[in-house]
């Protein structure tokens, strides 16, 4: 997830007629998009019954570690290389 982030920030801040949230929400929506790609077949099929019910919040907190971890990594992005 962090290579993910990192690509998507880099990739993002080159684009110049987006805003500061609407970069956010689409490096957000990226790593929804993995989460929801990967996170149930990283499952045995005896838990589902319980991930139906733990997905909706898991999937809230990554989103929420997420979104902490794109404002910490902006500063390290944008260093001069």
């Amino acid at each position: 997830m962090i290579g993910l982030l990192r690509l998507v920030i880099e990739g993002l801040d080159q684009v110049q007629t987006l805003t500061g949230p609407e970069k956010k929400e689409l490096a957000l929506a990226a790593v929804a998009a993995l989460f929801d790609a990967v996170a149930a077949n990283c499952l045995p099929l005896a838990a589902w019954p319980m991930w139906v019910v733990i997905r909706p919040a898991l999937r809230s907190l990554v989103l929420a570690l997420a979104s902490g971890a794109i404002e910490s990594m902006l500063p390290l992005v944008r260093m001069p290389k």
